[in-house]
């Protein structure tokens, strides 16, 4: 009996120790949250009442979440035409449309613009206003092509379109199986266009046409003129010399034949109607 009211006691110990240490640590509990709160309040207070304050946090939220129109008017596109302007513009919104990111590397926009047959360098550079400076540098034609359609080629070769509504008075050349490359090798054109000026500042602009389809001849067409003149592929220098003579014979003679082959050397095979 008295074995039983000892285990009791023990038990009736235990329980008022454990009540004993309750309100010790609801009040320990209590004290914490108490002073978050109070943190909390003065930092709302300031943020409130400073306007310095409240407008940082705000713009680090707002780039925190920028938009991707918000994103694209950072880049500024300048030197460009309306067509290759409106290209690279169109590149750079894809390529924030693609990122997870909230900027866009320097290298990813350029290989962009690589892209794009119309621009022939693109140089990036911080602007004024935090915007990303874009300075297009085009291709210069020298000819024009037919390509399937008409396009435009560069010094170096390298295809690329006309812009809507645009003239250039420039020789249209026409090529054969060279045409399939992804360049055009433009050596015997520039051989052309060296020897022509060399001859005469007036005497390249007036040719309209030059073909390149037959590899062992140039066939060449002048502005107003019907003549379609025919030259061998090799010594081009003085060929292009002999059928300036010949050109100028015809007019002074009132004489305009529909071919006339210089492919042979010291004669002249002239075609009338």
């Amino acid at each position: 009996m008295s074995k039983v009211k000892r285990i009791g006691a023990n038990r009736k110990i235990a329980i008022a120790e454990q009540r004993a240490k309750r309100p010790r640590r609801v009040k320990k509990i209590g004290s914490a949250g108490i002073i978050a709160a109070l943190i909390a309040a003065v930092l709302f207070a300031v943020y409130e009442h400073s306007p310095a304050v409240s407008s940082y946090v705000s713009e680090a939220v707002k780039s925190t979440f920028k938009s991707k129109s918000e994103l694209s008017a950072e880049f500024q596109i300048v030197n460009g035409s309306a067509q290759t302007t409106l290209l690279l513009k169109t590149a750079v919104d894809s390529l924030i449309n693609k990122s997870d990111s909230l900027s866009i590397k320097k290298d990813a926009v350029i290989k962009a613009a690589a892209a794009i047959p119309e621009i022939e360098r693109l140089s990036v550079k911080s602007g004024r206003d935090k915007k990303t400076v874009l300075r297009i540098t085009e291709r210069t034609p020298v000819a024009l092509v037919l390509d399937g359609g008409i396009k435009l080629v560069d010094k170096n070769g390298i295809r690329f379109n006309a812009a809507p509504g645009q003239y250039y008075d420039l020789p249209l050349i026409t090529l054969g199986s060279a045409g399939l490359s992804d360049t055009i090798k433009l050596e015997t054109f520039n051989t052309i266009k060296k020897t022509a000026g060399n001859l005469g500042g007036a005497f390249f602009r007036q040719i309209s046409q030059i073909d390149f389809s037959d590899s062992s001849s140039v066939n060449l067409i002048f502005k107003s003129e019907r003549t379609e003149y025919t030259i061998g592929s090799n010594d081009i220098e003085k060929r292009l010399g002999h059928m300036k003579a010949l050109r100028e014979r015809l007019m002074q003679d009132n004489r305009e034949p529909v071919h006339a082959d210089l492919r042979y050397r010291g004669l002249a095979y002239l075609s009338m109607l």
